[in-house]
This record gives C-alpha cells, sequence and structure tokens, in this order.
C-alpha cells in the first residue's frame, strides 16, 4: 500500500484475489511495525477500509512488541483454511 489507500490500491487487491481463480479464497492483510505508529504513513484505519472494501481479513502485529500476535494470525490462517 502507499500513502493512502486508493481506489487503484483497492482495485489490485480484488484483481489479485480475483485472479486466484478460486470461488471462496481467504485473503489476510497483516500491517507489520504495529509498534512504530509515528513512522507510519498509512493508518491501521486506512488498512482496515482496504480489507472491508476487498472482503480481506486484516491484522496489525509486531515482533517488537510480541510474537504471540504474529503466531495468532498464523493459527487464524489455518482455521479460514479449514472452514
Amino acid at each position: 500500500m502507499g500513502e493512502t489507500t486508493t481506489e487503484p490500491e483497492i482495485q489490485h487487491t480484488r484483481t489479485t484475489k480475483d485472479s486466484l481463480g478460486v470461488e471462496k479464497v481467504s485473503v489476510v492483510i497483516m500491517r507489520n511495525k504495529r509498534d512504530l505508529q509515528h513512522c507510519r504513513v498509512v493508518s491501521g484505519e486506512e488498512g482496515r477500509l482496504l480489507a472491508l472494501a476487498t472482503h480481506c481479513h486484516f491484522y496489525e502485529v509486531s515482533a517488537a512488541e510480541n510474537y504471540h500476535s504474529i503466531l495468532t494470525v498464523f493459527h487464524r490462517i489455518k482455521e479460514y483454511k479449514l472452514t
């Protein structure tokens, strides 16, 4: 994502998701380095809006804060695959 979530980025995410050729596919947008909010150009809200607009899952994580949030995302991805 660029400096703001724009319509072309939303369309790119949709196109990428559609190009997988699968009717029902789970796509996860993961925003890393949550601990560096002050350095961010794209807000968490913009990431959430992109995920909503493209019917994707959205997570914010930071390995610097703790690795449990990352493990949780991978466990949830596994659950998405099973459902």
